[in-house]
């Protein structure tokens, strides 16, 4: 899907995708908004609630607008991460970008870990939030990166 960035960008709307009720929980949005200038991950097994805190902070902080939801079990995810470009074509796309969210980051191997803390870098650089949702056995790769990362919640 060539357009897949440009999809993304959710112009004041929820993600595409129907969601659950969100229950909102005070004491994580909290620690959300302690650290804002580095890339957060809500790392946490499945079923934990990651995608809904993430729609949560998005919505109430946001209210969507200037946001990008990615869907990282999309191959195109990956593929726009291995171009090496996709801060820039974020950007491109909403010179006023607020949040990026990457949602359901899959395991990535060593040179494409470093694509994305390049990408999450350069969007920081920008004053872009970067928030990152993980399942327990993908988020151990973070761990390697020489970037401030937070992580959330760790199961």
């Amino acid at each position: 899907m060539k357009d897949y960035i440009a999809l993304a960008a959710c112009k004041g709307s929820s993600p595409a995708r129907h969601f659950p009720e969100i229950r909102t929980r005070t004491h994580l949005m909290t620690r959300l908004l302690d650290r804002r200038d580095c890339v957060r991950l809500i790392w946490a097994p499945a079923g934990f609630g990651k995608t809904a805190l993430a729609l949560d902070y998005a919505d109430t902080i946001f209210g969507f607008s200037h946001v990008f939801w990615f869907d990282a079990t999309s191959p195109c995810f990956v593929r726009d991460v291995d171009n090496g470009d996709f801060a820039a074509r974020i950007l491109e796309e909403d010179g006023h970008a607020a949040c990026v969210i990457i949602d359901g980051v899959p395991s990535l191997n060593e040179l494409r870990l470093r694509a994305l803390h390049q990408a999450a870098g350069e969007l920081l650089a920008h004053d872009c939030e970067v928030l990152l949702t993980a399942a327990s056995m993908s988020g151990r790769s973070f761990q390697v990166s020489r970037m401030r990362w937070r992580r959330l919640l760790v199961a």
